[in-house]
């Protein structure tokens, strides 16, 4: 049987990590370092205007935005794109994504996730594993449409 909703590709859009200095010259060399985070997530779906059955969905990740001072060891943003389908059907493609996103985060998140722990396993520290997430709760409370080209729209609906 096939499935209404058709994963076709991801990338990620963006992959940052900066050490903070500061944060770890407080710490003797071999010294154990516990790390605490916070992430913060941002979602959302653009549909294709051309072909509303065709959407590109967001999943993005923050941990120490806004933090580099002595209090945090290092800051990362880091998002993936999905590019997915849905079968087209007699349901308005709008009724179909609703439905359906929370799928397609589900799907790109464990990327996401991996990425992240990869990126952090690399440096000095112990690796940063993000949490598992509930998506169907985000997806019913969080995942907001986002309008074509309009990326940065999704800062402000999380």
């Amino acid at each position: 049987m096939k499935s209404v909703l058709q994963f076709e590709s991801y990338y990620f859009d963006q992959m940052v990590y900066k050490r903070n200095d500061e944060y770890w010259n407080k710490f003797q060399p071999g010294q154990p370092v516990s790390i605490e985070i916070q992430p913060t997530f941002e979602f959302g779906v653009q549909i294709n205007k051309d072909n509303p059955h065709n959407a590109r969905v967001i999943v993005s990740v923050s941990l120490g935005k806004d933090q580099l001072s002595s209090d945090y060891p290092f800051q990362i943003e880091a998002g993936i794109c999905g590019i997915f389908n849905v079968a087209p059907d007699d349901s308005d493609p709008q009724e179909l994504w609703t439905k359906f996103s929370g799928n397609a985060i589900a799907i790109l998140y464990p990327y996401l996730r991996s990425a992240v722990t990869d990126i952090t396993s690399k440096s000095d520290h112990p690796p940063v594993i993000l949490p598992v997430l509930n998506v169907a709760k985000i997806a019913a409370e969080k995942l907001r449409p986002v309008e074509p080209d309009t990326r940065d729209e999704l800062e402000k609906q999380v």
